[in-house]
This record gives structure tokens, sequence and C-alpha cells, in this order.
């Protein structure tokens, strides 16, 4: 066995000589799985392989097209998990008041038999008394609270009695998510899930139903593959509670 001690810079092979068939097709295979579609319309320029150009093209376009519905994986398979939670908790057909302005979940929310209202863009920090419909079956919160410096007073004072929230859970191994050049795009709170449990309770709600789901990064690095194992968003169904909030100890248990 082969084993680099040095990054790999550069590698010389035939594309046109049938012994090397093999190792091209593992070079190719690892230059599509990375994208690098110029190289690759390098290598297929060449009137003998024409037919591979074409179709280097149909995959670029494959992947093109399926960019602009949902822009990565993680997107698919988190709208999945959190679509088939809401069914099990508020099944279809029903009315959903979800905070935050109108998204790509909002329209998969429509698509699924589901009418829904969205918040306006208002601060919820300062605007935190909202007005909800009185047809609202259950108010959803897909990575909306982290965004606020006190999520407190928004599920205080919500008049509702079914909510499905969503939050990013802290990572011993990164810093909070802050977008370098949208302000509003930024975690004041990454929660620990006994946190957050805590603050549902204290603001008057009873946790019904959890789960937990990882976000994969097909980066390479410690951090990455730390990722595939570690639980990054924390989902919460819970219920208006009809006991008051009186033992702190009670919150930090999750009893």
């Amino acid at each position: 066995m082969l084993i680099l001690s040095k990054q790999l810079k550069f590698v010389h092979t035939h594309f046109l000589d049938k012994r090397f068939d093999i190792f091209n097709r593992i070079i190719i295979a690892h230059l599509k799985n990375a994208r690098m579609y110029k190289l690759l319309a390098i290598i297929y320029h060449n009137p003998e392989t024409a037919i591979n150009v074409n179709l280097l093209n149909q995959t670029v376009k494959v992947e093109r097209e399926n960019s602009k519905e949902l822009s990565t994986s993680f997107e698919i398979s988190s709208y999945k998990k959190t679509l088939k939670m809401l069914k099990e908790v508020c099944p279809a057909p029903s009315v959903i008041f979800d905070l935050g302005v109108r998204n790509p979940f909002s329209e998969i929310m429509k698509q699924n038999n589901y009418k829904v209202y969205n918040t306006s863009g208002d601060d919820l920090d300062d605007n935190y008394e909202l007005e909800i419909p009185n047809d609202v079956d259950l108010v959803t919160g897909f990575e909306i609270l982290e965004h606020l410096v006190s999520p407190y007073p928004l599920l205080k004072n919500l008049k509702a009695n079914r909510i499905f929230l969503t939050v990013p859970i802290k990572l011993w191994f990164a810093k909070a998510y802050k977008s370098k050049t949208d302000p509003l795009d930024r975690h004041y709170h990454e929660f620990e899930p006994w946190q957050f449990d805590w603050l549902l309770e204290k603001s008057g709600w009873k946790i019904i139903k959890k789960e937990y789901w990882k976000n994969p990064s097909k980066k390479f690095g410690i951090r990455p593959l730390l990722r595939k194992f570690t639980n990054r968003y924390y989902a919460v169904y819970a219920e208006r509670s009809k006991e008051s909030y009186t033992n702190y100890y009670k919150g930090v248990l999750n009893l």
C-alpha cells in the first residue's frame, strides 16, 4: 500500500490508453464528486470522446437544476425530517402560523395540504405580541429563536396552545454561526437541549415530543468529521402547560 506523507499535487496518466482505464475511472469519479467541471471538460475535449462531453454536460445541467430548488443535500434531509415530524404532531389539513417571513419550507407545507400564515419580517425581540388568527392549529418556528436576543417574551406571550420549534444545538468544537455579509443572519443563542427545555418550561410550555438531527458536511477535516456523529439540531413539539414554573431544578433535570 502506498502511503503519501505530503499532499498530492499532480497525477500523470493517459486517458486514451486502455491500460490506465481503471485508474482513470477513479480519477474522473473523484473529479465529478468535487464538481470540477472545467477540468473534466479539458479532459474530455477530444474528438474520440465527444459522447462523453455530452454526458458531462448532462451531469452539469442536472446538478444545476437540482440546486435551484434546494441548495444542499442537508436542506433536503432536514426538510424531510421536519415535514415528517410535522405530520406526526399536526396532520394535514391544518392551519400553521410560521414565525418568520415566507420561506422554502412554507411552500413545502402548502404543497402538503397545510394553510400557512407567516410573520411580516418584524423584529420579534421588539414585536413579540403577535396577532395570531383564530383558525390556527399550530405555531411553528424553524431556526428562528436562535436569532433573538431574548426568546422568552415571545414564547411567554404567544397566544397559542401548540408549538413546533427547531433550534441549533451548541457544538463544543465550533463557534456560534455568524454571517460575514448579512448582519441579521447570526446566532445569539445556540442551545444545549436542557437549556431549551428550561426556556420552554419557564415560558409556560410542556414538551410532548423531541428529536435530534445531525448536520453532516462533505468537507474534509476534523470538524466536518465530528459533525457526522454530533447532533446539530433540536426539534421540539410542546403544548401550553397548565402548571406554572416553580422549581429551578425541575427545568435543569427536564422532569
